[in-house]
């Protein structure tokens, strides 16, 4: 009972908001941190699909009732340490925009920026993807046909520079 009564004394003092994701979570989890400016201020309660669109996690998330939450705040994944583990990261809000404040039915919606992790894991595979391209093309441009053209280009050059230094007096 005492546990109970100090689960819902709390839960009078937290603002629940949903954060939306179009991107992988990887490493986040229910009880995950949430952080405003480097500063613990909550924790993930529940995650899932986006019912319409598979492709966006929703992340439901609890704020210290405190925690100014206005409009403008941005959200992202961020890696914590070298564990692989995630957290919420809260950044910006106007202080002179409004509040938001969650209604009964309808939880404020915070659209997460992609995380720099994900963009360059997202830029590694195009990157991979060109060197791959640029290797076979190589490859192919030094197949050994190629390289016996090259070889004769180099030697003809080399005849026809050994002509004109031996002519150089005429010339």
């Amino acid at each position: 009972f005492a546990l109970w009564l100090a689960k819902v004394s709390t839960q009078k003092n937290v603002l629940n908001y949903i954060v939306e994701f179009r991107e992988s979570i990887s490493g986040l989890s229910r009880g995950s941190s949430v952080q405003y400016t480097g500063m613990p201020v909550g924790e993930v309660v529940d995650l899932r699909l986006h019912p319409a669109d598979p492709r966006k996690v929703l992340a439901e998330i609890s704020v210290s009732a405190d925690v100014p939450i206005r409009q403008g705040v941005v959200a992202r994944l961020q890696m914590v340490g070298i564990t692989g583990q995630a957290v919420i990261a809260l950044t910006g809000g106007d202080p002179d925009k409004d509040l938001l404040i969650p209604e009964d039915d309808h939880l404020p919606v915070l659209y997460a920026t992609p995380s720099p992790l994900a963009t360059l894991l997202d830029n590694g595979e195009n990157l991979m993807s060109s060197l791959t391209e640029v290797a076979f093309n190589l490859n192919e441009a030094l197949s050994d046909k190629n390289t016996a053209h090259f070889g004769n280009i180099l030697q003809n050059f080399d005849k026809l520079t050994g002509s004109v230094a031996s002519e150089s007096e005429q010339i």
